[in-house]
């Protein structure tokens, strides 16, 4: 039988999957992965990315790839291996996966250019009269050098009615297209090396002797626990990147946010120069597609940035490393749902590289890993000629405010915390207080009848925020006057329940009205440039007491405190997640490690709680001993793996039927691999956006071949529930390994 070669294509507009077209042999030997090519789509022609060449049987019912538009662009095998893994782990469509590989200016399609023609011209200086709209498009490209695209049209007329003139204007030659293929820019070189140091000088007396190993001898993957301050990580991993230069071979270096992924760019640039990328930091996407392939030709070795960075188009690589490995940030929440450290493990074991797993505090992931064998956690080498930075722990003294008997001052403030606070404010030193939660309240409560205000569009109550006189809901946005009086019953006891952000900081205005106030949140920052222009403010007035939630560990410098205070650990730790507790213990030693020496207070009501007594007993090990055993017991990752499946919709009666046919499905399946099945429930924010949701859980073996029968029980499930009747208009959303159940 004789065989053909055909192409699996990329369209942008249809990233569900792939499509496959038989390739003309005229067209053949100029074909390569990267090729733009024209395909028939239905009645219309789309241009797309090649994506793979396979030879197979003759594609008797294939349409033919029409044209090749531009083949400029190379898209590596590699790259397309990791979309199959990611794909197959993940349980999400290959087109998906690539469309997140392809550098941004792929990822959406090319667009199409409009240009004028001198025919065209000659039309625009004419009246328009019975033709204004074709006119109008004329008139504008008249001014447009390099053409407009169709959207870009439609936004400067104000109209959306252009296809039909443009169509019409191309018949007549007025204007003509083109396909806007991106550029790279040209590069600015980087400052190169001018310390004066030699920067392999302490390699080989300070690398620990394992790291050592496996980096000078490449040929098999190891995985590394790092467990210490942020400064010596940073000195470890500069070693660790100059130790895999001096082997040609490249490093990912992956950060939490992007904030810290450019401080350490900053402190290693004069050691690593020019070689540095910063992937995920270029703003536009022709100097995106710059750095794509600066790291694809091998001139950029050292790429920092955040999770996308693990994506790049690396050649040779030898050295991954995942700082603050335990944030919860690692973990994507839009498709492809991936996790930085399994892409981290799993390009490092098909490609024969190192992994550093870095943090002060690990994940319980990470410790098992260690106490399995499957890595090997790191001892600092000893030195005399070095000066390492210290732990500060004998300077650093942790202690937990029990609130059930703590005696208070005003409503959030125990009397030891407001003293802790004065005394700082005495000698001038920095107080931060931490609170997750922003806004003034957590909502209006009404004490006549009980009833709290609601979201009309979700299963939440509304965020009273009390100096802007509004209710915001923080999932969909909806935004209501806060009311004085109850919308039940008439009542006008309308009360705060809950504090925020917003009311820490107005109660602390009331305690110490001549402080220097700061507070940080979402609220006040919402962008890489606001949280820029917030620590320029910070390091410009300056500060006696800064308020903030999580966003406070993204401030690069750190601020300099001695006072850290906790307004209320419970909030943290009662939520509806197996790893809340780990949540609050990464949260609290985070704080701890922004004081160089001082205090951290906690106020609690469950001041007795394990997580809080490991933290201020200076006890992880203990922690971490009681959430293996809990977790063994209750057969929680890390010894085996979750999947969330989650089905939306707007009609509550349809949602409820397929998730119940879904997890039926799935029981009727256990002995294919799958573990156990809980649900389906409601979510615990059953409704989002006026769209209800139902999820169900999975439990799969960690590994194996079980665990791959299982995730083959769930895809074939998963295809099953589409075709229900009652699926009609749901969205389904399978999320392995999660991080979060809201």
């Amino acid at each position: 039988m004789s065989l053909s070669p055909s192409a699996l294509i990329f369209i942008a507009q249809y990233p569900s999957q792939l499509y496959s077209y038989a390739i003309p042999p005229t067209l053949l030997s100029q074909l390569h992965p990267g090729s733009l090519v024209t395909v028939p789509f239905g009645r219309a022609v789309q241009t797309g990315m090649l994506i793979e060449i396979s030879e197979g049987e003759e594609p008797q019912a294939l349409e033919l790839v029409t044209d090749l538009v531009d083949n400029s662009f190379v898209f590596p095998d590699t790259s397309v291996a990791l979309a199959r893994w990611i794909a197959s782990y993940y349980l999400c469509p290959l087109g998906t996966c690539l469309q997140r590989i392809l550098p941004a200016p792929f990822r959406h399609g090319v667009k199409e250019h409009y240009l004028i023609t001198p025919f065209g011209r000659m039309m625009a200086a004419g009246s328009g009269r019975g033709r204004a709209t074709q006119h109008a498009i004329l008139t504008t490209l008249q001014a447009a050098k390099r053409g407009l695209s169709g959207q870009s049209l439609r936004r400067t007329l104000g109209t959306r009615n252009v296809a039909s003139a443009i169509e019409s204007l191309q018949t007549k030659g007025h204007i003509t297209a083109k396909l806007n293929v991106p550029a790279p820019t040209k590069k600015k070189a980087l400052r190169k090396s001018d310390s004066g140091t030699n920067p392999h000088a302490l390699v080989d007396l300070q690398l620990p002797s394992p790291l050592a190993s496996a980096l000078r001898r490449p040929g098999h993957s190891r995985t590394f626990i790092l467990q210490a301050p942020e400064s010596y990580r940073t000195w470890m991993y500069l070693m660790a990147i100059q130790e895999t230069m001096k082997k040609g071979r490249s490093s990912l270096i992956v950060f939490p946010h992007a904030a810290h992924a450019r401080a350490f760019a900053k402190v290693i640039s004069d050691e690593v120069g020019d070689h540095i990328s910063d992937f995920s930091g270029t703003a536009t996407p022709s100097k995106q597609l710059t750095e794509w392939q600066r790291i694809r030709s091998g001139e950029a070795t050292v790429i920092i940035g955040t999770g996308s960075v693990l994506l790049s188009p690396v050649d040779k690589l030898g050295l991954v490393i995942l700082d603050e490995e335990h944030d919860f940030r690692h973990k994507a929440y839009q498709e492809p749902r991936y996790h930085a450290r399994d892409i981290a493990l799993a390009r490092a074991t098909k490609e024969s590289a190192t992994v550093i797993l870095g943090s002060l505090h690990p994940s319980v992931e990470a410790i098992h890993l260690s106490h399995s064998k499957k890595a090997t956690a790191l001892e600092r080498p000893m030195a005399h000629d070095v000066d390492y930075p210290s732990d500060s722990g004998d300077k650093i003294v942790v202690d937990c405010i029990d609130m059930t008997t703590a005696q208070r001052r005003g409503r959030l403030f125990s009397e030891r915390m407001i003293t802790a606070i004065e005394a700082r404010l005495h000698t001038g030193q920095t107080v931060m207080l931490f609170q997750p939660r922003r806004g003034f309240s957590r909502s209006l409560w009404c004490r006549d009848c009980g009833t709290t205000t609601r979201c009309s569009q979700c299963s939440v109550a509304l965020t009273y925020y009390k100096q802007a006189g509004t209710l915001l809901c923080h999932l969909c946005g909806e935004s209501r006057p806060a009311p004085d009086v109850c919308s039940a019953c008439s009542g006008r006891g309308m009360t705060p329940m809950g504090f925020g952000t917003e009311g820490v900081e107005a109660e602390t205005r009331v305690l110490f009205p001549d402080a220097r106030i700061m507070r940080i949140d979402r609220d006040l920052v919402r962008s890489p440039s606001g949280l820029s222009t917030f620590v320029k403010d910070l390091e410009r007035n300056g500060v006696d007491i800064l308020i903030g939630t999580p966003m406070l560990f993204d401030l690069m410098p750190a601020p300099q405190v001695s006072l850290i205070g906790v307004l209320s650990a419970d909030m943290m730790l009662h939520m509806p997640d197996f790893r809340a507790a780990e949540r609050v213990f990464h949260q609290l030693l985070q704080l701890k490690g922004l004081l160089q020496e001082g205090e951290l207070l906690i106020q609690a009501l469950q001041a007795d709680h394990p997580v809080l007594e490991s933290v201020c007993g200076s006890n992880p090990q203990h922690f971490y001993k009681d959430e293996l055993a809990t977790r063994r017991e209750l057969s929680f990752p890390p010894f085996t793996r979750l999947v969330c499946l989650r089905v939306i919709g707007d009609v509550e009666d349809h949602v409820h039927m397929t998730s119940s046919r879904w997890a039926d499905d799935l029981r009727e399946r256990q002995n294919t691999g799958i573990q156990e099945v809980l649900g389906p429930i409601p979510a615990p924010y059953s409704r989002v956006r006026g769209q209800y949701r139902d999820q169900i859980l999975l439990k799969e073996p960690s590994s194996g071949l079980a665990a791959e029968l299982a995730h083959s029980a769930v895809e074939a499930t998963l295809r099953t529930s589409k075709t229900l009747p009652s699926a009609s208009g749901l969205s389904f959303e399978v999320d392995v390994d999660p991080q979060v159940f809201l």
